[in-house]
């Protein structure tokens, strides 16, 4: 019997054209990876990314023989590996990750902990190496002061990703030692390490050091304390672009501290403040900053408890701002924990599949879009009482003097039809909303209308929206190229012009000096003439 495995390698021999392979979860007696290291060590292939996964144990014979592969095989760009790793398995991959030296890419993951041997490979890690992810690393002191050494050496690493390791203070003080003065990293992942308030004081003076753009701080059981040394670091930063600092615990002293940063920093674009513990007290600060701010682009605030007058302010706000494109409320305040139990609760067919909360929350934290769409199926029983009409004209208003917001989520608000109907008459001067986003009928366009005839004006409107907004970019080509034609025919013109201009001179001057020519010989002609006639006169000239 041919294994699915050896039917791959087979497939792989001699084809130049597949350049990604991977291979995972097969069971126990598919985890022969000799004819992929023999694949591999005759080069056989043209694979450029490799990732291996498998939730039993790899014999040491298979893998073995793979790692001196991998080792020997140089076009390797990427190398993924999600196994449960022995120590002698660890070392062997040390080996094969120096030897290497076209690999750009390591990824190290388990959830049953990676054994402190691991991070001997990433000792060894040659200066190629441009993105490291390791998760759940069992030896999290071990893994700082490797990537410390790495950062310290400034090589070529631009993305680091220690999601899942729980660094405490120890080893935050040696990441940062790594961090301060690197100038090559630009994306950090350190989401669920647990560092809390006293741990982002550590990481923040070296922060700002760096030219990081990209800053994950998901699930680290941030206060209002971090959050202000998070404040200080966007005062004068000039580098970061995105801050993630989801399922934490920030409040309203926070989210004002935050605010107040954003008045001065003028290239942070993304902010992400999802699940918190933010008020209608740090929604209205939002609200206010967002007038002088001209650089923030996307803000979620979902599962912040705003009321009317927060999410006054915030419409307020967006009536003088000329960049936020995507804006999310909710009025819900419970944590991701709670909403994810009444997931289970409401939805039970999900139990026989495997899933718990804990499941479901590294679900929600990767980002996969259905789980989005249980929440939102969700009875809404956290909503207090129905938006007001004074919020419902604040937003209308808004959508009919702002030129930029594309994406609105209003999710738990108790939106009913007057809502809609005043949203409309704001709708009718407006050109660039293209989503509207609520607990009542989820996204509204032409592809979900409504029964009602306030929401299918709406999504018509939308629809329109979306049709100009696609097609703005194509009339804004054209009317560049047309620009571009004109300026070019005068560029012609002026040449033209210029070159008939210097023709005339040439002709002018060549006339003006035949002229003077015709002018001496005439004169000469006629003293002849006269000396011919009168000689008697001309010796009376001459004497």
């Amino acid at each position: 019997m041919i294994r699915p495995a050896a039917r791959v390698v087979a497939a792989l021999q001699g084809n130049s054209a597949v350049r990604v392979l991977g291979l995972c979860n097969f069971s126990s007696l598919d985890l022969d990876w000799a004819p992929l290291a023999t694949l591999l060590r005759t080069k056989g292939c043209a694979l450029e990314q490799l990732y291996l996964s498998s939730d039993e144990a790899v014999p040491d014979a298979s893998l073995l023989q793979l790692l001196d592969a991998i080792a020997s095989y140089g076009d390797f760009k990427s190398l993924a590996m999600d196994l449960p790793l022995s120590a002698r398995q660890a070392r062997k991959l040390s080996e094969a990750v120096r030897q290497n030296t076209g690999l750009a890419k390591l990824a190290l993951w388990n959830e049953s902990k990676l054994p402190a041997a691991v991070t001997k490979a990433l000792l060894a890690v040659h200066p190629a190496l441009t993105q490291l992810q390791v998760r759940y690393a069992g030896d999290s002191y071990g893994i700082a002061v490797a990537v410390s050494q790495m950062l310290g050496s400034q090589t070529l690493l631009s993305s680091l990703e220690l999601d899942g390791s729980e660094l405490g203070p120890k080893s935050l003080r040696a990441l940062a030692k790594g961090l301060r003065g690197n100038q090559t990293l630009r994306e950090l992942n350190l989401g669920g390490a647990h560092m809390g308030d006293s741990g982002i004081r550590i990481l923040v003076p070296a922060l700002a050091t760096t030219r990081v753009q990209q800053l994950s701080l998901r699930g680290n059981d941030l206060g209002d304390r971090a959050a202000k040394d998070l404040a200080k670091l966007l005062e004068n930063n000039t580098s970061l672009r995105e801050l993630c600092c989801m399922d934490n615990s920030i409040g309203d002293k926070g989210a004002t501290a935050l605010a107040a940063a954003l008045r001065k920093n003028a290239t942070l674009s993304t902010l992400n403040l999802r699940w918190n513990s933010i008020g209608d007290e740090g929604i209205a600060a939002f609200g206010q900053m967002l007038p002088f701010n001209r650089s923030l682009r996307v803000l979620n605030l979902i599962r912040a408890a705003v009321e009317d007058a927060g999410a006054i302010a915030v419409a307020q706000g967006l009536e003088a701002n000329s960049t936020l494109v995507e804006l999310s409320l909710s009025k819900g305040r419970n944590s991701i924990d709670t909403v994810l139990q009444r997931v289970l609760l409401e939805f039970p067919e999900l139990e026989p599949m495997g899933f718990d909360c804990q499941g479901l929350k590294t679900l929600y934290n990767i980002g996969l879009p259905f789980l989005d769409t249980l929440v939102q199926r969700l009875p809404n029983s956290s909503v207090n009482s129905t938006i007001g009409p004074s919020t419902a004209q604040a937003f209308a208003r808004m959508l009919s003097r702002n030129t930029t917001l594309a994406k609105l989520c209003l999710a738990d608000f108790d939106i009913d039809d007057k809502f809609f109907e005043i949203l409309v008459s704001g709708l009718k001067s407006n050109s660039t909303l293209q989503h509207l986003h609520t607990s009542s009928f989820g996204f509204c366009n032409c592809r979900m209308p409504a029964e009602k005839p306030h929401r299918k004006e709406l999504a018509t409107m939308l629809l329109a929206n979306q049709v100009d907004y696609s097609t703005k970019g194509k009339k804004k080509e054209r009317k560049k190229g047309r620009r571009k034609k004109e300026r070019r025919k005068k560029g012609r013109r002026r040449r033209k012009e210029s070159k008939t201009w210097e023709t005339k001179e040439k002709l002018r001057e060549a006339k003006n000096k035949h002229q003077d020519q015709v002018s001496f010989h005439l004169f000469l002609i006629l003293a002849l003439v006269s000396s011919s006639f009168f000689p008697s006169s001309s010796s009376f000239l001459y004497e």
